[in-house]
């Protein structure tokens, strides 16, 4: 692949639209408030997506009113006050009861695993199966009427713009794009998360997590595949055009700047945790780090 100053401008014109990409509306505390909702988790269902868990279908549909208001770069649908008022008045009709919907499944999916742990007989609970599954049926099909109804509103050019940030795949991160920044620093919110019990983590802070985990993650991973698109341009150039440092100088530069932003990032992200934690969490927020990295690290051996 050659490389040459219009793929670099591309690529930045790329990070700078992904960076100033907004929701159409913030979302908030409403993470949140569903957590605060849903009550307390099942102790098989340590990362509950409430409501979402509760749908027949939880992953292969569109939930279109959260992707056209509240994701991160629902702004570049370009939509009207009319058409967002339109689809908010949506979200006000369907949520009160997917809500209701989504917590009498939830009783019922609680009280048949403590029936099945004490000791139930498989057979005698296949009737309370079936319940949850006509429940969780129905919930889909209310799912259905809402994307029928949002898609309505959006224009063809705006569907198509919905499918391009909503089909993006939201990589895990791996050890490569670990060490994208300029310095290999810890990411810690995923440990951060599945310990928000142990560490007492208090719902203002949760509040306060959210906002990072609502934003920060489309920046990274943007940085981290322009950053890794960069590093295989240059390699190619090299290895099959026989370019030379001298005319790899600026992409060399652009890749240099992309990696100190990735590390910016980080750094504020790490201590902007380090604000909302008191001494104390934090404190077993490293110690499990440091307990992650060893496990890690055997693993590897």
């Amino acid at each position: 692949m050659k490389i040459t100053k219009t793929i670099a401008l591309s690529l930045a014109l790329g990070l700078s639209t992904a960076l100033m990409a907004t929701p159409n509306v913030p979302i908030g505390d409403m993470k949140a408030g569903l957590a605060k909702m849903a009550g307390e988790k099942g102790i098989f269902a340590k990362h509950e997506m409430f409501p979402k868990d509760y749908f027949l279908i939880s992953k292969n549909l569109p939930f279109s009113v959260g992707l056209t208001l509240h994701h991160p770069q629902s702004s570049k649908l370009g939509l009207s006050k009319e058409q967002i008022d339109k689809i908010k008045q949506i979200k006000a009709d369907t949520m009160p009861k997917v809500i209701e919907s989504a917590l009498k499944i939830k009783k019922l999916e609680l009280a048949l695993s403590q029936r099945m742990m004490s000791g139930a007989k498989a057979e005698d609970e296949l009737s309370a199966v079936d319940a949850i599954a006509s429940k969780k049926a129905a919930l889909t099909k209310e799912h259905l009427r809402c994307i029928a109804s949002v898609r309505a509103i959006l224009e063809p050019a705006q569907r198509k713009i919905l499918l391009s940030y909503a089909s993006a795949k939201m990589k895990k991160s791996s050890a490569k794009k670990h060490k994208a920044g300029a310095v290999e620093l810890p990411h810690p919110m995923h440990i951060l998360m599945s310990s928000t019990k142990e560490l007492n983590i208090s719902n203002k802070q949760q509040e306060q997590l959210d906002a990072i985990l609502a934003t920060v993650p489309t920046k990274m991973h943007a940085m981290m595949d322009m950053a890794e698109t960069l590093e295989h341009s240059i390699k190619e150039a090299v290895m099959h055009e026989k370019k030379t440092k001298e005319s790899l100088a600026s992409d060399i530069d652009f890749l240099q700047s992309v990696k100190r932003e990735i590390s910016d990032t980080q750094i504020s992200t790490i201590n902007r945790i380090q604000n909302i934690l008191s001494d104390k969490q934090y404190d077993g927020l490293i110690t499990k780090l440091r307990a992650a990295h060893k496990g890690h690290k055997k693993h590897k051996h």
